[in-house]
This record gives C-alpha cells, sequence and structure tokens, in this order.
C-alpha cells in the first residue's frame, strides 16, 4: 500500500493503509491441489493394479499391506487439496487506515476496517481462469 501525504508546511500527516495482503484466489488453490489429487490418483491406479495382480496369483486378503496401501493413498488423494487450503491458506486479513504525523511520526487517528474473511481480496475471484 502507498501512503499519501497531505496538509501543508508542518501539518503534514502521511495516511497509509496497513494490513496483510490476500493471497491468490481459492480457486487457484483448487486447481494446484487437483493436480496433485491426479498424481496421488495415478499413484492409486499403480497400486490397485499391483494388488489385483497379487491378489491373481496368489489370493492375498484384504489385510495385505498393498491394498492397505491402495486406502491410504485413496484417502489422501481425496483429502490432500484440502488440508493444502487448510494449512497454507490465511482466511482472516484485518486491516486498518492510520494517519500519521509525518514529522514526528506520532499516531494521528486510526481506522479499523471490518476484518475480511476470505482467501482472496474481494473480485479476485471473478473472472481468474480468463485472467491467469
Amino acid at each position: 500500500t502507498l501512503p499519501s501525504v497531505v496538509g501543508e508546511g508542518e501539518g503534514l500527516a502521511v495516511i497509509v493503509g496497513v494490513g496483510s495482503l490476500a493471497q491468490i484466489p481459492l480457486k487457484e488453490w483448487l486447481r494446484v491441489g487437483s493436480f496433485f489429487g491426479v498424481l496421488f490418483g495415478l499413484l492409486l491406479g499403480c497400486v490397485l493394479a499391483s494388488c489385483a495382480f497379487c491378489s491373481a496369483r496368489s489370493r492375498c486378503s484384504p489385510r495385505v499391506a498393498c491394498c492397505k496401501l491402495a486406502k491410504t493413498v485413496g484417502i489422501c488423494a481425496v483429502v490432500y487439496p484440502w488440508l493444502v487450503i487448510a494449512a497454507l491458506g490465511k482466511r482472516h486479513y484485518p486491516t486498518s487506515v492510520q494517519s500519521l504525523n509525518a514529522t514526528t511520526g506520532e499516531l494521528l487517528w486510526r481506522w479499523e476496517a471490518p476484518t475480511w474473511n476470505w482467501y482472496c481480496a474481494a473480485g479476485d475471484e471473478e473472472g481468474w481462469f480468463t485472467r491467469s
């Protein structure tokens, strides 16, 4: 955020917005997460194919390690994108506008904006795929 300087002579004040910037839109998080979901899906397919081959040759039970691995990979493929969003995606963005004396840095006034509770800034998600 770029500050603005207002006033004349000794009465100069700097007005600046203070707060963290929003992240990329949720749609992009899901697009990146779905890429890794596809990788997990391919791994799951390979594990299931080897499990089917194993059971056809030796009549293994569902308790065989490859079948357990297939279940684990399947669960990860579904849960992984949402875990990434929950772990890395910040969702609360408090912000304020402050006015400071340009000479002394003393706080003149401060306005607290309502906290923005979403992953990206308002309007960022509209047309995201056509812009990116």
